[in-house]
């Protein structure tokens, strides 16, 4: 034990028993920082010198205990080494996942193809779904917000799922009272619908760590906010990524074109109808309608400085874009922007009827 954890250590029992299962308790304890982490789990297990974990009997009759005491069991199913027990005692940064998707029945795919992608980062190998459910008493259901359809004209529906959201994010944040700074807790975020992206976005806000993913088959990380939440709002000079066409009048329409549908048409007769005398038409320079899968940051900030260096008093805004873009976005924008916006439904375009400067929009992250 002192060879596999290198720390002085002496133990006291208060009972009689037998065996070397109590091990992984003590390592825990050595190993922890924080103990309050304890509180939540029990564990059983032999550490060998070389710190790996190694299995031992009565798992069942230990569970059934540890479960009467609301406890959680650790075993070496659940952790080989002790290398893996540090990443979930004392974690630099520690993964949680949210999901927004409008089918009920692929929630818990959704949450292992998550899983999937979060592993493939060198940082979280370690990352188990079932051992952060386990370690930090979470459940399936806190991680997902299931929207099976969504009335864009309401308010009170739309503000409904917007306080959901800020609910289920908090609980994710704070882990139970365990972790104290939100900038440990790295959100692992993919949204369903663009307009709902927006606002979650908004209300996220730009210092909270996130890792921003695009759904195309499986999930793709795409806006990594790890280290630097605020990147995404990083003026730029010149523009690589996009392409921009202005006319600045106060109120000013303002077309985000990146994905497949051309919203550029359509917004600019919304435009007349509206009364707007001034455009901020926005599309990609490459690969439109079907950007390719990499780094989106520099994207975002691009929109982000077009958008904040044009802004009137009076705002309107229409996109076809990724969803993840438009989550990013409105972490960028925040909830400063008076921005009327319009979803697009069935060939026309709807008013939400919350403009994103509005104080319910207000991030408590």
């Amino acid at each position: 034990m002192k060879e596999a954890t290198n720390k002085n250590f002496f133990v006291i029992f208060d009972n009689i028993f037998s065996g070397k299962s109590y091990q992984l308790a003590v390592a825990a304890g050595l190993i922890a920082k924080e103990k309050e982490i304890l509180d939540n789990v029990a564990f059983t297990g032999e550490v060998s010198s070389n710190g790996f974990i190694i299995p031992v009997n009565h798992i069942e009759e230990k569970r059934e205990i540890t479960e009467k005491a609301k406890k959680v069991l650790i075993t070496p199913e659940d952790i080989e080494n002790l290398e893996e027990l540090s990443f979930w005692l004392n974690p630099e940064h520690l993964p949680v996942i949210f999901i927004h998707i409008n089918k009920p029945e692929l929630a818990l795919q959704s949450l292992k193809q998550m899983e999937d992608a979060i592993k493939k980062d060198e940082r979280f190998k370690y990352f188990k779904l079932e051992n952060l459910k386990k370690f930090y008493r979470l459940e399936d259901q806190d991680m997902y917000l299931i929207t099976p359809s969504v009335d864009f004209s309401n308010r009170e529906e739309l503000i409904k799922i917007l306080n959901e959201f800020r609910e289920k994010v908090s609980k994710l944040l704070t882990l139970e009272g365990v972790i104290k700074d939100h900038n440990k807790v790295v959100l692992n975020i993919s949204a369903g619908i663009s307009t709902l992206a927006l606002y979650f976005g908004v209300i996220l806000g730009n210092r909270q760590a996130s890792i921003i993913y695009h759904y195309q088959k499986e999930y793709h990380k795409v806006i990594d906010l790890t280290d630097n939440p605020r990147k995404i709002k990083e003026k730029k000079s010149e523009f690589e990524k996009i392409s921009v066409n202005k006319n600045i009048q106060d109120p000013l329409m303002i077309i985000i074109y990146l994905a497949s549908h051309n919203p550029i048409e359509k917004g600019l007769e919304l435009k007349e109808k509206l009364g707007a005398k001034g455009e901020l038409i926005i599309q990609s320079k490459e690969h439109q309608g079907n950007l390719e899968i990499g780094d989106w940051s520099s994207i975002v900030s691009e929109i982000y400085t077009a958008i904040d260096d044009n802004k009137q008093k009076e705002n309107y805004m229409v996109f076809s874009a990724p969803v993840a873009i438009m989550l990013a976005l409105g972490m960028a924008l925040g909830y400063f922007l008076p921005i009327k916006v319009f979803h697009y439904n069935r060939d026309e375009y709807i008013e939400v009827p919350i403009k994103l400067n509005e104080e319910i929009l207000r991030s408590p992250f």
